[in-house]
């Protein structure tokens, strides 16, 4: 990607955007904001009170100039449990920057959190606008994760009819995949840990599509049900702006993922990219008929096969393997073989989702063993997966969650501003 500043500022800006998008923009924000910070500064606080009654604490992403505008308000987030993510330096659509442009907001922010005394590990761009074929945007060794593919999942079903041009702008803006062709898991790319969004978000069900509080509900909580099933993180999109519309939904999804079995784990983004380089670590050896596992205590390492050892039942035929050796016995070794002509990616993709994979010759040992002809058909990972789970012979693994969670849940916010001047003032930097 090459374009300039040439490309953005405010002509960019307007390209973008309906007129009627903006006047029903402009209407909502006058309505939530304050010329001064103090409600939404209130705003948030009891947001991120709201969490921490479910022993939950979100992931903020705020420009750099909303922390240097607000750093005492920010050290108290920081204070209450909260994580804040880089969102550039100025509330900018990255899509119409230039290489030097993009590395200068980064930069930039990361200098105005490190003067507020804010911790920071990864970042997430204004209208999820970063891709990872931008090559050279962000800065190396400055950030360890970045939280901007999104993914659209159907939980809408009849809903559409009343759509404005709110929820088509944000469709736009968003560029999703659908949810059917992902696993919605994080994925290392380019040493950056990317943590999927998960759509529709709130402004897109309460602005673009005027369902309310219990419909943003009745959504989050369908999200909710489908990603527990599958395993997958549910990255929550949210805007504090809109917390008074839809705080009922929040509470509604927190104590949904609370009643759910095998547990959900509520985290902040910085901890899942922490568990997801902890779990790429894992490793097992073969010392004569046993298996010895090494991995956290965290790490859950599930095992199926006719003679499975005794240990808590796992969904697809799992049980919870009790500790890091499992005997052998006379049967194969319960890893997944590939050919040494498999690409690096389909194997780097086996072994990150937890699979312990043998390449090469010594595929010829394991239980589940996967031809090129097999692997080629894979038009994606969902079915990659699909795959492994349905070869007959057993198999372990480990399990993509810490501490016998099911699937994950973050509560992810775009702190994008604290009052109407901090809006106005994205005029003068587009």
């Amino acid at each position: 990607m090459t374009g300039g500043r040439e490309s953005g500022g405010i002509a960019y800006w307007l390209r973008q955007r309906k007129a009627s998008y903006i006047a029903l923009r402009v209407g909502k924000l006058l309505r939530r904001y304050g010329l001064r910070a103090a409600k939404a500064k209130q705003r948030t606080s009891r947001f991120v009170e709201l969490l921490a009654r479910y022993e939950c604490a979100p992931t903020l992403a705020t420009p750099g100039a909303i922390v240097a505008k607000h750093p005492a308000f920010m050290r108290e987030l920081r204070d209450a449990g909260v994580e804040l993510a880089i969102h550039g330096f100025d509330h900018v659509d990255f899509r119409s920057l230039s290489r030097d442009d993009a590395r200068s907001q980064f930069i930039r922010a990361t200098s105005a959190y490190g003067d507020a005394g804010i911790p920071f590990k990864g970042f997430r761009c204004p209208y999820l606008s970063f891709s990872h074929d931008m090559n050279g945007f962000v800065p190396e060794g400055l950030l360890g994760y970045s939280s901007n593919d999104a993914v659209w999942w159907d939980v809408l079903e009849g809903a559409g009819a009343d759509r404005t041009v709110i929820f088509d702008s944000l469709v736009g803006f968003y560029r999703a995949t659908p949810a059917a062709t992902s696993l919605v898991l994080p994925r290392t790319i380019d040493r950056l840990v990317e943590i999927p969004v998960s759509l529709p978000d709130d402004l897109q069900l309460l602005d673009g599509l005027g369902t309310g509080d219990a419909g943003v509900r009745d959504a989050w909580l369908e999200l909710l049900r489908q990603s527990h099933a599958r395993g997958s993180v549910f990255v929550v999109l949210f805007h504090p702006e809109s917390f008074d519309l839809c705080a009922g939904a929040l509470e509604g999804l927190l104590a949904g993922a609370r009643s759910l079995d095998p547990a959900v784990w509520l985290a902040r983004l910085g901890e899942v990219a922490d568990w997801w380089r902890e779990l790429a670590s894992f490793s097992a050896r073969v010392s004569g008929s046993t298996v010895e596992f090494d991995c956290s205590e965290q790490a859950s390492v599930l095992v199926r096969g006719p003679a499975m050892p005794p240990g808590t039942p796992w969904p697809g035929g799992y049980r919870v393997l009790a500790g890091r050796t499992l005997e052998l016995g006379e049967g194969a070794r319960p890893f997944v073989g590939v050919p040494a002509t498999t690409g690096f990616e389909t194997v780097a993709t086996l072994r990150e989702l937890g699979y312990i994979v043998e390449h090469g010759d010594a595929a010829s040992t394991c239980a589940v063993r996967l031809d090129d002809d097999a692997l080629s058909g894979c038009a994606n990972d969902v079915e990659l997966v699909h795959l492994v789970e349905s070869h007959p012979g057993p198999l372990a693994r480990f399990w993509q969650w810490p501490a016998g969670a099911g699937s994950a849940l973050c509560i992810t916010g775009d702190l994008d501003a604290l009052s109407l001047l901090d809006y106005a003032s994205r005029l003068f930097t587009l």
